[in-house]
């Protein structure tokens, strides 16, 4: 039964790559190694080249695969983006990609949620943190989360999955705890190559 279920899970993920490769085609391979390699000259190149609506497109989707990809930092793409676009432009596309990248491993490891368990073999000692959370304020705790830097943010959606929050209290959490970090980012790109 558990293995049917990790086949399963592994059916569904490897659709959705599939259909959201058919969709993007080869503008995500391109975003996917770009942030791979975390090198700002080569990100900044790219969305240069891809004119402004497409470039904070290529914005919003490296700031969801950020997060989906758990190790890829954000922080690359936020100073990138404030470099190129401005600090309000890159700050909107940026933390709604962030936000949207969220919700869908969210989403995503609730519906596998018995799945991520077996797979995380939650320990007593985990069990114990997801106790305590539970007894506490799920959305308050994750929104300080989200608000520590070197954090991987890119787990504590997966983490949120296994603790009592719905979708919207996650969501609010998300929005509210990362909206400081994104913001800065944004605008130290911004004014890092202007003199004003």
């Amino acid at each position: 039964e558990k293995l049917l279920a990790i086949l399963l899970l592994i059916g569904v993920v490897t659709l959705m790559v599939l259909i959201i490769v058919k969709i993007f085609g080869p503008r995500l391979s391109t975003l996917f190694t770009l942030l791979k390699d975390n090198d700002e000259n080569e990100i900044s190149a790219y969305l240069n080249a891809e004119g402004e609506l497409s470039g904070l497109f290529s914005v919003f989707m490296m700031s969801a695969l950020q997060v989906i990809s758990i190790f890829i930092p954000g922080i690359a793409v936020q100073v990138v983006a404030g470099v190129i676009y401005g600090w309000w432009k890159a700050f909107a596309m940026t933390y709604l990609g962030f936000i949207f990248g969220n919700v869908l491993v969210f989403s995503a490891a609730r519906r596998f949620s018995g799945v991520i368990k077996d797979l995380m073999e939650m320990t007593n000692r985990k069990n114990s943190l997801v106790d305590k959370i539970n007894n506490y304020s799920p959305a308050f705790v994750l929104g300080l989360a989200y608000m520590i830097p070197g954090i991987p943010n890119g787990f504590i959606p997966y983490f949120a999955s296994q603790i009592n929050i719905a979708l919207k209290p996650f969501t609010v959490a998300v929005a509210a705890g990362s909206i400081v970090q994104i913001l800065l980012n944004c605008i130290a790109g911004h004014y890092l190559i202007r003199k004003n």
